[in-house]
Order: C-alpha cells, then sequence, then structure tokens
C-alpha cells in the first residue's frame, strides 16, 4: 500500500481511479499490460485494501490468510462481492479480472520454477 501512495504522491493528477488502470501497471482492459508478475498474495491484498473503504472488514475477512500464501478461499474472481464490502462495482470488477491474471500467472510461474516463495519486491 505504501507503493500506491507514493505514486499517487508522485502523480497527484492522477486520481485513485485512473491509478487503478495505469499506475499499477496490472493487466486491465484498458492498457493491456502486466507489469507485476511476481506479487505475493499479500501485495495483492495490499492493493485491494488500498482501494476498500473499511480496511477492517476487508483484514477481517482475509486475515488467515496474510502470510503470502494461495488466497483461493476467497472468491476474488467474483466483482459482486467485492460490492458487499465497500468496493465500488467498476473497482471491483477491475480487482476480479486482475486477481485471476495474477493467479494464473504465478501458477504457470511456480509450475515452471521461476517462482520464489514469498517473494518481497
Amino acid at each position: 500500500m505504501a507503493r500506491l501512495r507514493a505514486l499517487l504522491a508522485e502523480f497527484p493528477e492522477i486520481d485513485e481511479e485512473t491509478l487503478l488502470y495505469r499506475g499499477t501497471g496490472l493487466y486491465t482492459p484498458h492498457n493491456g499490460s502486466f507489469d507485476h508478475m511476481n506479487w505475493t498474495a499479500m501485495q495483492v491484498v495490499e492493493w485491494v485494501s488500498f482501494f476498500c473503504l473499511d480496511y477492517n472488514v476487508l483484514s477481517t475477512l482475509l486475515h488467515l490468510n496474510f502470510d503470502g500464501e494461495c488466497l483461493d478461499a476467497f472468491p476474488f474472481h467474483n466483482p459482486l462481492v467485492w460490492e458487499t464490502i465497500g468496493i465500488h462495482h467498476d473497482v471491483g470488477c477491475a480487482i476480479a479480472l486482475n486477481y485471476l491474471v495474477l493467479r494464473d500467472h504465478a501458477n504457470y510461474l511456480e509450475a515452471n520454477g521461476l517462482l520464489e516463495p514469498n517473494a518481497v519486491d
């Protein structure tokens, strides 16, 4: 989350919605890119929590998974789930899409021995 706040400070003209699509470098329908290919699950949670209206709700839902392990137990792929914890539908859709891309790419890297467990950037 500190990285995202630093990015906002560096580019004050970029609002949170634009940051979601451009600043993170994550794959979205808008930019078609995928830059952060080695994020841990914790980094994904931090990114998601940046856009969550109530961090405590999110952390309560995910506290058992804060060790950087796979977060498949939580339905990241369902935008409606994000709405129930106060995240705007469009943001939830982007989170859902990015989670699937992150998960699939992490699975590919792990299967090919290219992913270090709990890597820190």
